[in-house]
């Protein structure tokens, strides 16, 4: 009987399944699973993180760059523009941080629907459970610490992790077809300069062996999507060329300048980012304030190469290594320069590697469910492999806790401050602030801001001094125990209950708004 022909069974007819049908349910069921990770992904941000957390220094310096009425904090040159340019949507409008962390919420659940779907379509000529994968990898980045508490913070490596699987899984659906399709193409491109835009250096890390692959073999159809990869990164290293001739006095000098501010040079930091995997800090720097690590909650990271091998193994075996070597050489890439060029850790550092890796880790778990050839040995594997998600997301939970309870605290002190400074003591714009956490303080008072600690502030007096000439109120925020310079000798002090900082402000017939 010819598939699709209808068939008499009694006095009914049937429908005929084909294939191309089967296949088709199987791509919806999974395309409908990824959905819904997503889903529970922004629902996890929602409740498990606070989007009233005030912003850390980072934060500010990007959401400053485009946020209305806040001057825009000091633009480093290891920064780069693609943070400031996704904020720009709402941060033009209010500089709100419970609005813009709303935003971003809401934009991760979208950003990690746009990263794995392209993995669905390029996986989908692979079977049914080929086409689980992009729901569980998701599945399985979502489920680590950083991926929830990151999805409110305004920082770039998160929404790197998503540009790279993106372009990843575009790459590999190029790669299927002898003449891509210019969509995807275009696609590539996009992801590679978004990607470029957000952190230069770890996408051409990230890009490095997908160009590679088609000059090294020379085979043709890899050239036109090593060619959209290339061309996606010129956007982003564009802005960063045109950048440092205008801000940094030329390409070197802002390498130059990006090294010393994040102390880069030969090193091998990789057990720097073990201690770093469960904070619990966020800034690892000095990385003796990381020292050691919780073995639960780090379990997962010591057995990820070992996951990785297998899976690209397993995948292989299912008819798609190719897609899995790929992903594993663009997460390797990113690592390897935080491996050896970073002498200090952080946990979101590494977040496109472990998004990327995301991939071969899910085809080992649904190859150990599925290696059973009984029914009871896939009970067996499902409760065991269902018992280890429980004990990770578990401790990964404990992490969260604990790191975001350090951001309280510090948020707390600021807000503190903050009220003080702004409800009693009337500091308003126009406004300067100066001293530890000065670039997160004054963007909630909306002043400027000049960071310094209590060695580096005597060098501030000739700012401060332009300042209040100009009329400008003037706070320094400074450790409690601190010696205040000479040129501060008659300031008021306040106290900010709370925390181990006091604030300084001048004689009240300095400022203008005292």
């Amino acid at each position: 009987m010819l598939a699709g022909s209808t068939a008499a069974i009694g006095s009914e007819p049937v429908q005929a399944v084909t294939p191309s049908r089967v296949r088709w349910s199987q791509f919806r069921i999974a395309h409908v699973l990824l959905i819904v990770v997503c889903i529970g992904y922004v629902g996890l941000i929602a409740v498990r993180t606070s989007q009233s957390l005030l912003p850390t220094w980072d934060e500010v310096v990007y959401a400053s760059q485009v946020a209305r009425d806040v001057p825009a904090a000091v633009y480093t040159e290891p920064r780069s523009r693609g943070m400031s340019l996704l904020m720009a949507p709402i941060a033009s409008f209010t500089s709100s941080i419970f609005a813009l962390r709303v935003f971003l919420s809401l934009l991760a659940g979208v950003a990690m629907y746009v990263a794995f779907r392209p993995w669905l379509t390029a996986l989908q000529p692979h079977g049914r459970k080929a086409m689980l994968v992009p729901a569980v990898a998701a599945a399985l980045f979502a489920s680590l610490w950083s991926t929830v508490l990151y999805g409110t913070m305004i920082y770039p490596n998160l929404w790197l992790a998503f540009a790279l699987v993106a372009g990843a899984g575009f790459y590999c659906l190029a790669m299927q077809r002898q003449r891509p399709a210019l969509v995807v193409l275009v696609a590539i491109a996009a992801s590679f300069a978004i990607a470029s835009l957000l952190r230069p250096t770890d996408s051409v890390a990230a890009a490095a062996p997908l160009v590679l692959v088609a000059v090294v073999w020379r085979t043709r159809r890899w050239v036109a999507p090593a060619g959209a990869v290339a061309g996606g990164l010129v956007i982003g290293w564009g802005v960063w060329f045109v950048e440092a001739f205008v801000l940094f006095d030329g390409p070197f000098q802002r390498l130059r300048g990006g090294s010393d501010l994040n102390e880069g040079g030969p090193t091998w930091s990789l057990p720097r980012h073990l201690d770093a995997i469960d904070g619990p800090r966020l800034l690892c720097r000095p990385h003796e304030v990381c020292e050691g690590f919780w073995l639960p909650a780090s379990l997962w990271w010591l057995l990820l190469p070992l996951t990785v091998v297998v899976g690209v193994l397993a995948a292989r075996r299912a008819g798609w290594g190719t897609p899995s070597i790929v992903a594993v050489a663009c997460g390797a890439g990113v690592a390897l320069q935080y491996f050896v060029l970073i002498d200090y850790a952080n946990a979101r550092f590494l977040q496109p590697t472990y998004a990327l890796l995301a991939i071969p880790a899910a085809a080992v778990l649904l190859w150990l469910v599925a290696m059973p050839s009984t029914t009871r040995g896939r009970v067996v594997a499902l409760s065991l492999c269902g018992a280890g998600l429980v004990g990770h997301l578990a401790t990964q939970q404990v992490s969260l806790k604990d790191n975001q309870d350090v951001l309280l605290d510090v948020s707390r002190s600021l807000g503190s401050a903050q009220r003080i400074l702004a409800e009693e003591h009337n500091v308003t714009a126009p406004c300067l602030v100066v001293g530890q956490s000065a670039v997160s303080l004054g963007y909630m008072l909306h002043c400027r801001s000049d960071h310094a600690t209590e060695n580096t502030l005597s060098g501030r007096e000739s700012l401060i001094t332009e300042a209040m000439d100009a009329g400008e109120d003037v706070a320094v925020r400074i450790s409690a125990d601190a010696a205040v310079p000479e040129f501060m000798s008659d300031w008021r002090r306040v106290e900010l209950p709370g925390s181990s900082y006091v604030a300084y402000l001048p004689p009240p017939a300095t400022g203008a708004n005292q």
